[in-house]
């Protein structure tokens, strides 16, 4: 966040920014710029103040940022007066705000004299705004912040960030490699931030502005990322042709998606040498699976949820049991029969071919039987001159019915609107 500096003379605010420094770190600016600014030698008083730059390394973190943005309000406004390029001058300083050392913020408390990790990312932050939109410069000082998140292990700053990437590398004219390597970065945080929503996001965003470029290699690693997320993510919406150099990779992907644990199971020494959790991936699709197959049922045997999902036997209550806490099913468990019958259904995947013609056909059986209904109760209605309430069994169907239209209608918007995301 910017500190607040109200609009003054260049000769008053370099006096005022040698002041803090002689103050903070006991040199001598402060008679060189009175003299200079006296003499309204603005040219030589930029230099001197470019050159005093390399003095924020050396100062505390309480008055880092404050002083910062005192000297980027200063080379404002000398450049303004000399006409000068204002990319130009705060490239010069740059390079010192990089060899600004830093300490976690929890070590500030011990060693005040250090300048925390959070006061650095705010300084360049603020610098990243201060340049002008067009600026080439941006680019650089978003991928020294990036690398300051990754060394650090900042949380949290890669969603902002990621909402913003695509306005502002297009507005610099960053090239297609500053693109894919700054969007790549960001990606890899956000997977670390467990913001695995907005990453997906963002890579398809990614290949929209230069998919062409994108190597087989990192489509591998956005996949391994989602694979080791602690939640399921449908990457229906993705495509990963390029993926197809790598067989076991590509062959995992169509297991990913089907849920199927038996095919897991037999690809599982191939993938070993990956950097896949192979535990936490097949945890993931037992509870796709087990969706998948409870919501075409009223009722599972323990039996047929271990073939299945290839839990032992003696397990298979305490994983529905799990799955119920977890609200991915709702239903009752009858122990003495071994039974489980399901009452809700959560949509962990989208809906497969498979899946729409269960419920087209449901809907085809349910409005047959309606219309039989209907003409039952009408023929009932002109017997006896009034209406009828409809039986409770009709209006059971109708809501029924009416949710499944539903859920259908959003189902195919939902692809629609990824549809239209890749295009």
């Amino acid at each position: 966040m910017f500190t607040i500096v109200s609009e003054r003379f260049a000769g008053e605010c370099a006096v005022e920014y040698a002041a803090i420094l002689d103050s903070e770190l006991k040199t001598e600016y402060k008679s060189g710029f009175e003299t200079l600014a006296e003499q309204e030698n603005k040219q030589e008083l930029l230099a001197k103040v470019l050159e005093s730059s390399r003095e924020l390394a050396k100062l505390s973190d309480k008055v880092f940022e404050p002083t910062f943005n005192l000297l980027l309000h200063l080379i404002d406004i000398l450049r303004s007066e000399l006409d000068m390029s204002l990319e130009q001058q705060l490239s010069a300083i740059l390079p010192e705000i990089q060899k600004v050392d830093v300490v976690p913020d929890d070590v500030l408390s011990k060693d005040r004299s250090s300048i925390r990790v959070s006061s650095l990312v705010s300084v360049l932050s603020n610098l990243f705004n201060f340049v002008p939109p067009q600026s080439q410069l941006r680019v650089q000082v978003l991928k020294d912040i990036l690398s300051i998140v990754s060394k650090h292990s900042l949380l949290n700053v890669a969603g902002p960030l990621a909402q913003h990437l695509k306005v502002w590398l297009t507005d610099c004219n960053a090239s297609s490699e500053d693109i894919k390597s700054i969007y790549l970065q960001v990606i890899e945080q956000l997977f670390k931030d467990q913001n695995d929503e907005q990453a997906v996001s963002l890579f398809k965003e990614l290949i929209q502005l230069c998919g062409s470029s994108l190597s087989t290699s990192e489509y591998s690693q956005f996949f391994i990322h989602t694979l080791n997320s602690t939640v399921y993510i449908n990457l229906d919406s993705i495509d990963f042709e390029p993926l197809q150099h790598d067989s076991v990779l590509y062959n995992l992907l169509s297991i990913y998606k089907d849920s199927n644990l038996e095919d897991l199971a037999t690809l599982s020494k191939d993938i070993s040498s990956y950097n896949i959790n192979i535990d936490n991936l097949t945890n993931k699709l037992k509870l796709v699976a087990v969706t998948r197959i409870a919501s075409k049922k009223n009722h599972l045997s323990y039996a047929e949820i271990s073939d299945e999902l290839h839990i032992a036997l003696d397990q298979v209550e305490e994983f529905l049991i799990k799955c119920i806490k977890s609200g991915l099913i709702a239903g009752r468990l009858d122990q003495d029969k071994e039974q489980f019958y399901i009452h809700k259904v959560s949509k962990l995947n989208s809906t497969s071919k498979e899946d729409w013609e269960f419920i087209s056909s449901r809907l085809a059986g349910w409005t047959s039987q309606i219309a039989k209904l209907q003409t039952a109760i009408e023929s009932v209605q002109s017997r006896r001159g009034k209406r009828v309430p409809p039986p409770q069994v009709l209006q059971k169907f109708y809501q029924q019915k009416q949710e499944l239209k539903e859920q259908k209608e959003q189902l195919q918007q939902e692809r629609e609107k990824e549809a239209q995301q890749i295009m």
